[in-house]
């Protein structure tokens, strides 16, 4: 028996319960914060973030990929995806993504950079244009955060992540596994005017400090322990 159970997000832990308390994450903000500096010249980058699983969908993000390079020949479009394998599965699963990516004529559009030092995924988010999340796990999804908190744009299919997006999040998400409605949204942002995407940025990045960065979360894990000492 537990007095409270701690959860980032309601998504997090679906049991109904009066003794859950919602802390949001804890974000590192002065790791994970927009870059400084005028960005350098370089194709439209689209980033993903996460473990090379089949959760993750990435199938859907190479669909999308064909879309917008293939059929509507936005060429000047890179695609990256980071992220480590930690079981044979995971590994083989890689390669059938590679497979795709070769066979849609895309390896010089897309790019799997494997495992980095978490440190070094914030140079990733800081040098991209767009976070995007096809990942079916439903539950806060912290790349998300971490992408927002350094002023990135995010298209995702996670409910979990609309309350970040705000009233604009109807323009950001899209229906799981729908690869047409994922490549809308990235195009969306791609023709969005810069003075546009950058205050969608700074909107974002305010909300993830506000409600997910890391000494905040300290605090309400300090009240929670509180509460429950008094209850």
């Amino acid at each position: 028996m537990v007095d409270k159970v701690v959860t980032a997000s309601k998504e997090s832990f679906r049991l109904p319960s009066d003794k859950v308390i919602v802390t949001g994450h804890g974000i590192d903000t002065e790791l994970f914060k927009p870059a400084e500096g005028p960005r350098p010249e370089r194709p439209f980058t689209v980033l993903s973030v996460g473990r090379i699983s089949p959760i993750k969908d990435y199938e859907t993000l190479i669909e999308a990929a064909d879309i917008l390079i293939n059929e509507r020949c936005l060429r000047h479009v890179r695609f990256v995806v980071v992220g480590d394998m930690g079981t044979p599965e995971q590994v083989a699963y890689r390669e059938q993504l590679l497979a795709e990516v070769r066979r849609r004529g895309l390896s010089d559009h897309f790019e799997f950079v494997g495992a980095v030092p978490h440190r070094e995924v914030a140079e990733y988010y800081q040098e991209a244009d767009l976070f995007v999340s096809a990942s079916q796990t439903g539950s806060l999804d912290k790349a998300g955060l971490e992408a927002a908190a350094c002023g990135l744009p995010l298209v995702t299919c996670n409910d979990a992540l609309r309350p970040l997006l705000g009233d604009q999040a109807e323009h950001f998400t899209f229906d799981s596994r729908d690869a047409g409605g994922c490549a809308d949204r990235i195009q969306a942002v791609l023709d969005m005017p810069v003075p546009s995407r950058r205050e969608l940025a700074s909107a974002l990045v305010i909300r993830t400090i506000a409600n997910h960065n890391l000494d905040s979360l300290v605090d309400r894990l300090v009240s929670a322990m509180a509460m429950a000492r008094r209850e």
